[in-house]
């Protein structure tokens, strides 16, 4: 299973290409996605980076988060699995609502 991470903070410059090479300099990379606009096409400026290796993505977290990209730091971090349904909070039912 891969282990996904969250790279934010992106320029909005920066394509898939560019991050599968960064990533690819500590590791092994099984995905890349930059989330675009979907009217536009302009990056939102952030995206994943999905690595097969556990180990290879902790080190690429301590190795990237801060990295600059142009003048730019980057933020990279573990993305956390959803939820269950079960435990997710319909917001319709908040007991906060008059």
């Amino acid at each position: 299973m891969c282990t996904r991470l969250y790279i934010g903070n992106l320029p909005f410059a920066v394509h898939e290409d560019h991050l599968r090479r960064l990533f690819s300099i500590v590791g092994e990379v099984a995905h890349v996605e930059v989330l675009r606009d979907p009217t536009t096409r302009r990056s939102r400026g952030y995206g994943f980076v999905e690595m097969p290796d556990r180990a290879e993505a902790e080190h690429a977290i301590e190795v990237l988060d801060e990295a600059l990209i142009g003048v730019t730091p980057i933020q990279v971090c573990k993305t956390h699995p959803p939820a269950p349904s079960s435990q997710r909070q319909d917001p319709r039912s908040s007991s906060s609502m008059v």
